[in-house]
């Protein structure tokens, strides 16, 4: 038996559970322990089975575990927590540095005042903070703040990271003379990121940078979905799997001497976890690498099982909330499934062809080997996968056996040209020019896995979850088959046609809708997708949302089962409505673009951006235009003529039987009572708020004539005060049900 196996899934499992119901985790735990134990002492006279003493392990490891979360949260996250809520002058030591983001800068820092817990700092102003830096600052801390599509709180506590301060004012900066020796690891990633940015540009350089230093903030939104959609996102989040390539790649340089390699492979690795940025997942495997390559090196007997155990173990010890890091968990499932099946897998996969040519087997061998890897990671994490983030990407397994033989090449060729980009320029430029082959071979398969049709699926679909379920039904039936590769081609088939069936039935029922609208959530923006009997067409895509509005709203259409809108319309030009349509007809093809004339200049780069694409565009200027819409109608109103590129959008009308919502770009009062006047506009069931919420747009004249019973507001953090407390207050006052997408993420409306 081995004990840490037990142990370690016990301990993690408690852990996860405390992170829920907390101390309460303490009672099915003390309960599981005294069962197992009693029952592990009463039969040990029989002899004792390994499931018993499993067990017993199993529950004593949980009720340690829920100890140490109690005993760790009461002695090092409760004093932090405290500050919560405060409000005056603190003094911190800044850790890493500044990050500038859309409305200022950013940088995690430590917190004297409250023993020295860490923090994330948030500026109104651009900063040049650097690792050792002492400031003093009047700020607001509070815990993290979540959004409704992520968790900061559970991210940053990941990172123990317990505290968020919302800066007002910079007393006092003290310059570290030098940077202290703690903080070294970070300034030589600084250091090292800035030299790559003078070998590689574009999205080249955030895929190196992604890496190598773990710095993914300059890669493009389009970019970003590419490689979601291709299943491909793990390999540009510094993980075990880094740092396995890394200790690999190092030890087979030294060919048959690999035991005189693996003090050079640890001391590399471990430089390499900490100016990455030492994420969980990352921790994890280094320990885990050198418990196992340690065994090698004193000729002793290596156990990858009991190494990975203790190496969890171990990171949960130090910091129990990192249980909740997403990467953490993943790479735990994959390195636990690949020690647990490749040799079974592998050997099925070899089967299948067995050339006999020399050289095509050990190609054969070394695409089966790839694939038995990339399947085995995949299966075991896609529930989790489908869970957190409710898609998965269909063709992830293949992308990633392509994607095997250009990632090494990518991160250790970076990792080298950057080292030398401090010696000789001319050398780091010469490496640079093979690695930006690997990081466009990389980007060519993240591209064209992508545009296949239904290449990401939604997993919340309650059909599509059928068909998974069914899928993994017949992995266990193939994998325990003694006639595997025999009967693996029948479940193949039948897993391929229960997905074909499941994604008919969703586009069947898509098809079926009467009206379906939904306010997606852009941040400072608007972007709404309306879809009626199998027609889609969006209204505005504009926004400062995390993913970009253009590629938000692909994304939700190719979650749908398409990639095609009948229709486009812009209310009007400014970034915050239009930003995104670059990116959208990247992903998605438009029949036609419904646009009002351009105000200025640039906005006649988005209509040729809208020509090129291959739409036709259509100006609304001086006549209303009536379109069918599936099961529903849309009426694009003429703008009012009023002053201002504001004025001067359209407004649309949807309507569907005897319910109909209203749009109205961002119209100003002056403007909605001309339109309401000139169009008669009557009772109407949803209206979104004009102008994201501002005080001059949802006048009491418009909410008097349309008496709306819903009203929805499209919003992000933002400095102009949207949505305002008068606009809410007169909206009440109508008796509209308010949602907002800063508060409910993307918010959906459904008629039959």
């Amino acid at each position: 038996m081995r004990p840490l196996v037990p142990a370690a899934l016990g301990f993690a499992a408690s852990l996860l559970l405390s992170e829920y119901i907390g101390a309460l985790a303490l009672i099915p735990a003390g309960v599981l322990a005294a069962v197992f134990t009693i029952w592990y002492l009463v039969r040990r006279s029989a002899g004792v089975s390994h499931l018993r003493a499993s067990a017993a392990v199993f529950s004593c490891a949980a009720v340690a575990a829920a100890l140490w979360h109690l005993l760790f949260s009461m002695i090092f996250y409760a004093p932090a927590a405290r500050l919560a809520g405060s409000y005056g002058r603190f003094t911190a030591v800044v850790r890493g540095y500044s990050e500038p983001y859309s409305y200022g800068s950013g940088v995690e820092a430590e917190i004297r005042e409250a023993n020295g817990a860490r923090a994330r700092l948030w500026f109104n102003e651009d900063t040049d903070f650097r690792p050792g830096d002492v400031v003093s600052v009047e700020a607001e801390l509070g815990l993290p703040e979540s959004s409704p599509d992520f968790d900061f709180l559970e991210y940053y506590r990941a990172k123990r990271v317990f505290l968020s301060g919302k800066v007002t004012e910079i007393w006092d900066v003290q310059r570290a003379e030098r940077t202290p020796l703690r903080f070294l690891p970070a300034a030589f990633g600084h250091a090292l990121s800035q030299r790559l940015g003078r070998l590689y540009d574009g999205d080249t350089l955030a895929v190196v940078r992604a890496l190598t230093v773990g710095d993914r903030s300059d890669m493009s939104d389009a970019l970003r979905l590419e490689i979601r959609a291709s299943g491909l996102s793990h390999l540009l989040a510094i993980s075990g799997l880094h740092v396995t390539l890394l200790c690999g790649m190092v030890l087979r340089a030294f060919g048959s001497r690999r035991r005189h390699g693996i003090p050079f492979a640890l001391v590399i690795a471990l430089l390499f976890v900490l100016t990455s940025g030492a994420s969980p997942s990352a921790a994890r495997a280094f320990v885990m690498h050198a418990l196992a390559l340690g065994a090698v090196l004193l000729r002793r007997d290596a156990d990858p099982k009991s190494a990975l155990s203790a190496s969890l173990i171990l990171l949960l010890l130090i910091n129990p909330f990192s249980i909740s890091d997403i990467g953490l968990q993943l790479s735990f499932l994959s390195t636990y499934g690949i020690l647990c099946n490749m040799d079974a897998v592998s050997k099925r996969l070899r089967e299948l062809l067995a050339p006999k040519n020399r050289l095509l087997a050990r190609l054969w061998n070394a695409v089966a080997s790839a694939a038995a890897m990339t399947a085995i990671a995949t299966l075991y994490t896609a529930p989790l996968i489908a869970y957190t983030f409710g898609s998965i990407s269909l063709f992830g397994i293949f992308a990633n056996i392509f994607a095997t033989f250009f990632v090494p090449v990518a991160l250790v060729g970076g990792l080298l040209s950057g080292f030398l980009a401090f010696v000789s320029m001319p050398a780091a430029h010469a490496l640079g020019r093979v690695v930006t082959l690997a990081v466009l071979a990389l980007r060519a398969d993240a591209h064209v896995f992508s545009h296949i049709p239904f290449s990401i699926i939604d997993a919340r679909d309650p059909y599509n979850l059928c068909a998974l379920a069914l899928g993994y039904v017949l992995l266990l039936i193939w994998r325990f088959s003694p006639e595997g590769n025999r009967h693996g081609a029948v479940c193949a088939a039948a897993a391929g046609c229960a997905l074909v069936l499941s994604m008919s039935l969703g586009e069947a029922t898509r098809r079926a809708d009467g009206f379906e609208a939904t306010v997606l959530d852009v941040g400072q923006g608007e972007s709404i997708l309306l879809r009626s009997g199998g027609d889609a067409a969006l209204v505005d895509c504009g926004g400062d949302g995390y993913g970009g509005a253009g590629c938000i709203a692909s994304e939700r259409l190719m979650l749908e089962g398409t990639r095609h809108l009948e229709a486009l319309i812009l209310t009007h030009y400014h970034t915050d409505h239009a930003n995104g349509v670059r990116d959208l007809l990247r992903f998605v093809s438009v029949d036609t673009a419904y646009v009002p004339l351009p105000y200025e200049e640039s906005d006649n780069d988005t209509i040729a951006m809208l020509r090129d694409s291959g739409a036709e565009v259509v100006f609304i200027e001086e006549d209303n235009l009536s379109l069918p819409f599936g099961k529903a109608s849309l009426e694009l109103l003429r703008p009012v003529h009023g002053s201002g590129e504001n004025e001067e959008g359209i407004s649309v009308l949807a309507e569907r039987g005897d319910f109909s919502m209203l749009m109205t770009g961002d119209l100003g009062s002056e403007s909605e009572t001309a339109l309401a006047d000139r169009e008669g506009l009557s009772s109407v069931e949803v209206c979104v708020a004009g102008h994201h919420g501002s005080r001059g747009s949802s006048s009491d004249y418009l909410l008097d004539r349309i008496l709306p019973e819903v009203s929805l507001i499209s919003v992000g953090y933002n400095t102009y005060g949207h949505p305002h407390p008068d606009t809410v207050a007169r909206l009440e006052a109508h008796g509209c049900d308010i949602y907002r997408t800063d508060l409910g993420g993307h918010l959906r409306v459904r008629v039959g």
